[in-house]
């Protein structure tokens, strides 16, 4: 039998698991925007660099999306192999 007691300690541990835009928007109903680092797995010192390397791929790739319902769009891909 879940008893209201059980039910608030169900949402707390619920609150407390998800982070606070998530639990803003979905929980709460409101339509806050996600500030600051939104992914809990990025790391500066990984993931920022000063200089990006010279990419310059070997064969080009060209693809269209005519879009049927929505506007066409072009698609332009590089490969190094």
């Amino acid at each position: 039998m879940i008893t209201c007691h059980l039910l608030r300690i169900l949402k707390q541990g619920i609150e407390a698991s998800i982070m606070a835009f998530f639990y803003q928007r979905y929980i709460q109903g409101l339509w806050t925007i996600a500030e600051g680092i939104v992914y809990d797995m990025f790391r500066k010192e990984e993931h920022v660099v000063n200089e990006l390397p010279e990419l310059v791929p070997k064969y080009k790739y060209v693809s269209v999306d005519y879009g049927m319902q929505n506007a066409t769009v072009f698609f332009c891909y590089g490969n190094e192999i």
